[in-house]
């Protein structure tokens, strides 16, 4: 290790760069005269590492090398020390662009008085030194795979025009999405094509597991509920998602030292890095678990060398835990965190035969910073799907009650009337963005008991027999010209043309139609009035009428053959109950004199 860190000069005579915030400045100015240009564009930069380099800085940072590098953009600011170190983590000071610690000095240290703090430590430790007791031996065994095998550390930002708060408060959720979904950096060998001349991206397929953790899926893109500072707190005290998953494979630790500070529209990427600890517990009782053998795949690159299949994507959460927590259903907050998952997943090495890779992820951001589960997971299902990606959300025991809550949602959403929907017009796509930007920001999240999801649930149920009418609305010229012209029969018509209604001869008729048959009426009406009240909540009322009419108009034939003809028990359901009502309005026009659409109207 000591040998490694000395050849650094020669192993590194040009100095690896800084991945610092994108600038882009007067180039976005420019493309933004051009309505052409203005389009959403996923940039990156990346610098890719051999494994014998990760190795080298790795122990460099484990014999406590590397300073602070915080860096100071204009010369002519001089901060001292202590400015520096509150710059770092709580300053918003837009001279400095802050770094992480690349250093494991904090590691080797805790207060007297804090035992498990101690114990916690040697099980971190030793996770680190079972990468060192791995790979060192290999410098002298193997050192050309070593010098072979790469590590990519990636950074994508997402720039889109026109996206700032004044702007964004007063687009629509459909202006919003075509935003958003412009992006044209996908790779050639990418298949896009969801459907047939529908630019707006289909919702993807997802799906809850518990029984797998994210960093055990293999060509996945496994999600790091990162800190805006690449690691968190790895090299201290600090021991939840991000820093295990940092533990497991120590290789990581380098874009503590390449990456500064995430910009709300950032994410960063390692792509190739191998695990080399097994583990148990979570926080303060994690303990290391011994040594793991990695089996993913490495893959030939263009250049001779080799990458392992292994991608993990570190997007930071927005911390509700110190403010009101219903910030977080606003649109400016739905609106980042999807910004900021669109950028993760936006990452564009990680497909296979045409088809991209699908997003491991869980419940980003909802320990201590508070995040609502329930939203975070609508939020990431759109996210990947703009990118074509399904999703994959991983859950502990602990978390199951939300699997309960996703699934019908899921379901609803897999029906064949939600699928023909999104086939036709990316309706499930467009009904999210709507439902997070529209209904769900008014609303701010929750009303009494109902949770986001109950809540998206009712939404998708409402939108799904809008189309479901609109859809019935379209085929009815086909099947029924006759309701497209009129409601009313031909003989209907010419008893309006020709025989003013009379109000003494109408009270007379009912009259005596109440003296021949006042039981049977009654019982009529009470039984299609409740069938009637059922069918409305099938489907909207609107529907049903328009059902009801075509049986009328028809004298029922068009109707019957509906009847025939229904694929589903709730299709034949809804036309039968159609035709109780038109046989009701019938037998109303008999009483009354009165053509058949008055008589559905003044029921």
């Amino acid at each position: 290790m000591a040998r490694l860190v000395l050849d650094m000069p020669q192993m590194f005579a040009t100095p690896p760069p800084l991945l610092t915030p994108m600038e882009v400045g007067d180039q976005v100015e420019a493309n933004a005269a051009d309505d052409a240009r203005r389009k959403t564009r996923v940039v990156t930069q990346s610098h890719r590492f051999t494994k014998l380099q990760v190795l080298t800085l790795v122990c460099g940072c484990f014999f406590g090398m590397f300073p602070d590098q915080d860096i100071v953009k204009q010369a002519q600011f001089e901060l001292s020390p202590q400015t520096r170190k509150a710059g770092r983590r709580g300053s918003s000071n837009d001279d400095i662009i802050q770094f992480p610690y690349f250093t494991a000095v904090r590691m080797f240290s805790a207060p007297g008085h804090m035992g498990k703090m101690v114990v916690l430590k040697g099980h971190k430790l030793r996770c680190i030194l079972q990468y060192f007791l791995r790979v060192v031996p290999r410098v002298a065994s193997d050192r050309e795979a070593l010098s072979t095998e790469v590590i990519d550390f990636t950074r994508v930002g997402v720039h889109l025009p026109g996206a700032d708060g004044r702007i964004l408060s007063e687009q629509t959720p459909q202006e919003l999405l075509a935003m958003i979904g412009t992006a044209s950096d996908f790779p050639q060998t990418v298949n896009q094509v969801d459907d047939d001349g529908v630019d707006t991206p289909r919702m993807h397929s997802a799906k809850c597991v518990s029984d797998i953790l994210i960093e055990d899926l293999d060509k996945h893109l496994q999600i790091d509920f990162a800190n805006k500072f690449a690691g968190g707190g790895v090299l201290n005290s600090g021991c939840v998602q991000e820093e295990i998953r940092f533990l497991l494979s120590p290789e990581l630790l380098v874009s503590c030292l390449i990456f500064a500070k995430l910009e709300s529209h950032e994410a960063f990427v390692i792509h190739g890095t191998e695990r080399y600890s097994a583990y148990q517990g979570y926080g303060g009782s994690f303990v290391y678990g011994g040594n793991f053998q990695d089996s993913t795949s490495l893959i030939s690159q263009p250049d001779g060398c080799f990458r392992r299949q292994c991608v993990i994507v570190g997007i930071d959460a927005t911390d509700y835990g110190s403010a009101q927590v219903e910030r977080q259903y606003t649109r400016g907050h739905v609106w980042r965190d999807l910004v900021k998952a669109y950028a993760g997943f936006a990452y564009p090495n990680a497909y296979d035969d045409g088809r991209c890779w699908p997003v491991a992820t869980g419940n980003w951001g909802c320990g201590v910073f508070q995040g609502d589960r329930e939203l975070k997971f609508l939020i990431q299902w759109l996210a990947a799907s703009l990118r074509h990606r399904d999703l994959v959300y991983v859950l502990f025991e602990r978390d199951l009650d939300l699997q309960t809550k996703v699934n019908p949602l899921l379901e609803l959403a897999a029906s064949p009337k939600a699928h023909e929907w999104d086939r036709q017009s990316a309706g499930l796509t467009q009904w999210l963005v709507g439902f997070l930007f529209d209904e769900l920001s008014n609303g701010r999240g929750t009303r009494g008991e109902q949770g986001v999801l109950t809540r998206a649930v009712v939404s998708l149920k409402r939108a799904l027999a809008t189309f479901q009418h609109s859809d019935v609305e379209t085929k009815q010229p086909e099947n029924s010209p006759q309701v497209h012209t009129s409601p009313l029969s031909s003989e209907s018509k010419q008893s309006i043309s020709s025989t003013p209604f009379r109000r003494e001869n109408q009270t007379d008729d009912m009259a005596e139609a109440s003296k021949k048959k006042p039981k049977t009426m009654k019982k009529e009406l009470h039984q299609t009035s409740c069938t009637f009240s059922e069918a409305a909540l099938d489907v909207s009322m609107a529907t049903f009428v328009a059902l009801a009419t075509t049986a009328m108009g028809s004298r029922m034939a068009s109707a019957g053959e509906k009847l025939t003809t229904a694929t589903t028990s709730s299709e034949a359901r809804v036309i039968r109950r159609a035709m109780a009502l038109a046989n009701f309005v019938s037998y109303g026009n008999e009483m009354t004199g009165m053509p058949a659409a008055p008589a559905l109207i003044l029921l």
